[in-house]
C-alpha cells in the first residue's frame, strides 16, 4: 500500500481521548486471600509477599488507580494470575 501525498491520514483512538481515572481493585475469592491473589498484588503493586499479605486485609483491595493506558498495563499483568478483579467505572477497552 502506497501513501499519496496531500491526502491526510488519520486514526481515531478512543484511548487517547480518554479522560476517566480508574480504579482497579482486587476482589478475594474467599476471606482471605490466596496463593494467587498474593502472587498477583505482589507483582503489580511490586512489593514483596510479605507486604502484599498485609495488605490484602479486605474482601476488595485497591491495586492502583490511573488512565485507561495505566490499566490496560495492569490488566496484561493480571492476566497471567486466576483472580478476581474489578475496574470502576466500567473499562471498555
Amino acid at each position: 500500500m502506497e501513501l499519496n501525498e496531500g491526502i491526510p491520514l488519520t486514526s481515531h483512538i478512543p484511548m487517547l481521548y480518554d479522560e476517566n481515572i480508574y480504579k482497579i481493585y482486587i476482589i478475594l475469592k474467599e476471606n482471605k486471600y490466596n496463593k494467587m491473589e498474593i502472587k498477583a498484588f505482589s507483582k503489580v503493586c511490586n512489593i514483596n509477599y510479605i507486604e502484599a499479605s498485609k495488605k490484602l486485609k479486605n474482601k476488595k483491595n485497591l491495586i492502583g488507580e490511573g488512565n485507561a493506558y495505566y490499566i490496560r498495563d495492569i490488566l496484561k499483568q493480571l492476566s497471567q494470575y486466576d483472580i478476581d478483579y474489578e475496574i470502576i467505572p466500567p473499562y471498555c477497552y
